[in-house]
């Protein structure tokens, strides 16, 4: 086949076809609305996350949205760069559009009447595409990129600082909580009206507003109560299963469970870190994920890590630095005004998304403590993704024989937040949430409850099922 046999096979709307159905989710992630946002603008898109997160079927969905945009189909170009048939003779970015310019297009780039939209998949696996796009930019041809890959760090290099500035990056992390409610209502729960749900919810960000949020809930309660069974059954859904999108497209939770060790895990693993960066002893790797998954965000330091895998700290703590930068793991410090103080205390370590820990540890039904558990860490992946689209971070903090407190930071503001949810909030009073404010001179802060919805005394009660 030649090269242009090879991409009209990867670009079927070229023949008018359009994209595959199968290669569409029923819903769509809310990333999209920031890729469409940023389509006509000079900046390449890029998009990063960890594997089977949804970067490639965003891609998919972006082609279909620009045919349904009347964009002709010739002037989308799709590749990726995991194609054998493409590289397998180690071509150059360059070379496949400009093939695709001549053989396909028949106009040269410096000519081009229309814009032309190129969408590069596994885009760190494709030589020179960072070169190809500077020279586009440079020279003024109207070429629009949208690119993917696992990790920033694996599209922009340390040399690519000039070419980051020209970019918009845009994280796909595992679905949180909210998201993956939409996905369950379209795959799965045909009685949950999603629409009529989501119409009811108050329209402000529940993290950088919780008193108002609050406020809206209980104008909105006698309305909600009707969702609060479906709701609750899908939140039980995903404490077992995660966020990873193929769930919706498996059979069962054990399958999904083999799906996720077997393609994901082992796949993220070897396919893009150990393929990718010196890792002398890959076994160990895998072993730290066993071991985090087994923390269960247990308190733990570096050097208690290492002397569970026989390595040392300084290894410890650059896999834990590539298991973050692919969204694996999460490392919370503890809270302290003093740096010194933070880097000597010990961490908070936690596996990105549930449904891999519950893969990791065979786990397939819930105690009672560990639901608890499971209903704290989907707050948690709900804190960290509001801190990562808003350049901030999650610290913990507690005091001695305290219940811990999450501080969630965002433009310089920060939101205590204590987990209520194995308790009835109305019985047991967010003592930790209070002892930190007490500390740092701070007011307000939320407390996630089984069922109370309230604002007193600077606090902000919301039940879990309501976020």
């Amino acid at each position: 086949m030649t090269l242009i046999d090879c991409l009209q096979v990867c670009n079927p709307w070229w023949r008018g076809d359009g994209v595959e159905p199968a290669l569409l989710h029923k819903t769509i992630r809310s990333e999209f609305a920031q890729i469409v946002k940023e389509l006509g603008g000079e900046k390449t898109v890029a998009l990063t996350g960890p594997r089977g997160g949804g970067k490639t079927t965003l891609l998919f969905q972006t082609v279909h949205y620009l045919l349904q945009m009347k964009v002709p189909g010739e002037r989308i170009l799709f590749f990726s760069g995991d194609d054998p048939s493409l590289f397998i003779h180690n071509l150059h970015a360059q070379d496949v559009v400009m093939a695709y310019c001549t053989g396909v297009l028949r106009e040269e780039p410096e000519q081009l009447a229309q814009p032309v939209y190129v969408l590069i998949d596994e885009a760190h696996r494709v030589r020179g595409w960072r070169l190809f796009v500077q020279r586009c930019r440079e020279k003024g041809w109207r070429f629009r990129f949208l690119v993917a890959a696992p990790m920033p760090q694996l599209l922009f290099p340390p040399g690519s600082e000039a070419l980051l500035e020209k970019v918009r990056l845009c994280s796909v992390a595992p679905l949180c909580a909210p998201q993956f409610l939409e996905f369950y209502c379209a795959h799965h729960e045909t009685n949950f009206d999603y629409a009529a749900y989501k119409s009811r919810l108050p329209s402000l960000d529940l993290f950088a507003q919780p008193e108002e949020y609050a406020r809206a809930l209980r104008e909105q309660a006698g309305a909600l109560e009707p969702f609060r069974a479906g709701k609750r059954k899908a939140l039980d859904q995903y404490l077992l299963a995660g966020g990873y999108p193929g769930y919706f497209t498996t059979p069962d939770m054990a399958a999904w469970h083999r799906r996720l060790f077997d393609e994901l895990i082992e796949h993220s693993l070897y396919g893009d870190l150990l393929s990718n960066y010196p890792i002398k002893s890959p076994e160990k790797l895998k072993k730290l994920l066993y071991y985090l998954a087994f923390l269960e965000g247990r308190e733990q330091a570096y050097a208690g890590i290492g002397k569970y895998l026989s390595l040392n700290t300084v290894t410890v703590m650059h896999h834990l630095r590539l298991l973050s930068d692919d969204r694996i793991t999460v490392v919370c410090e503890h809270y302290k005004e003093n740096m010194a103080g933070v880097l000597r205390k010990n961490k908070r370590f936690y596996l990105r998304d549930c449904g891999i820990k519950h893969a990791l540890l065979r786990r397939s039904a819930f105690t009672a403590e560990e639901h608890a558990r499971a209903c704290r860490e989907a707050v948690l992946a709900m804190l960290f993704e509001s801190a990562e689209k808003n350049g901030g971070r999650v610290w913990y903090w507690r005091s001695a024989k305290r219940q811990a407190v999450f501080v969630l930071e965002r433009h310089g503001r920060m939101l205590p937040v204590q987990f209520l949810t194995g308790l009835d909030a109305g019985q047991e009073s967010p003592r930790a949430l209070q002892a930190f404010c007490r500390a740092f001179s701070h007011t307000g802060g939320l407390a996630v409850t089984r069922e109370v919805l309230d604002v007193r005394d600077g606090v902000t009660y919301i039940p879990l099922w309501m976020l």
